[in-house]
């Protein structure tokens, strides 16, 4: 009978131990609620569409000047960190004063940081320039991203590239709009 007793009295303590799992106490008169999770700026299966200025410096003599323009960009996150990207965009820097038409691709990973709506990354990949010249190229470059809120950020980055003609950075500054 004494160790029925003592059996009974540890499940019932461990039932009212279990019904205040949980529940945080100051002291033993006022209740606090556990913190509330941090949001989530930045998700996986994202898709986001860019808009942006651009400023292109050319790092040697060749073809290619220093120039003004502007262009659209697509990205598609498959997780929080890694993604691709592709972009257009036009400037007016040719050697021969005319539009220059180029188009990239590039392997993308980032580093979101959602506590401050801020992911910096990192991103490579190829791309091909055309006016009166055709020219492919290669890009490595990094950036800086701020959610304004979890559909709509601010980006800036800059990507050295490297074609035969010559070689330049590109310096995009823009807003991206997530999906």
């Amino acid at each position: 009978m004494k160790h029925t007793k003592s059996l009974i009295a540890c499940a019932l303590l461990s039932l009212v131990a279990g019904a205040n799992a949980g529940t945080t106490y100051v002291d033993n008169s006022k209740y606090v609620a556990p913190p509330a999770p941090e949001p989530m700026c930045f998700g996986e299966n994202e898709f986001s569409f860019d808009i942006f200025a651009t400023y292109q410096h050319t790092s040697s003599d060749g073809y290619y000047d220093d120039g003004f323009g502007g262009g659209i960009g697509m990205n598609y996150f498959f997780t929080r960190y890694f993604g691709f990207g592709t972009d257009v965009f036009w400037s007016d820097n040719s050697e021969n004063g005319s539009v220059i038409h180029s188009g990239s691709a590039s392997l993308i990973l980032r580093a979101p940081i959602d506590s401050i709506c801020l992911a910096p990354y990192v991103f490579g990949g190829g791309g091909y320039h055309i006016d009166s010249q055709k020219d492919g190229s290669v890009h490595a470059g990094l950036g800086l991203e701020y959610r304004i809120n979890e559909s709509v950020g601010l980006f800036t980055d800059g990507r050295h590239t490297w074609t035969e003609a010559n070689d330049f950075f590109v310096f995009r500054t823009g807003l991206r709009f997530a999906f």
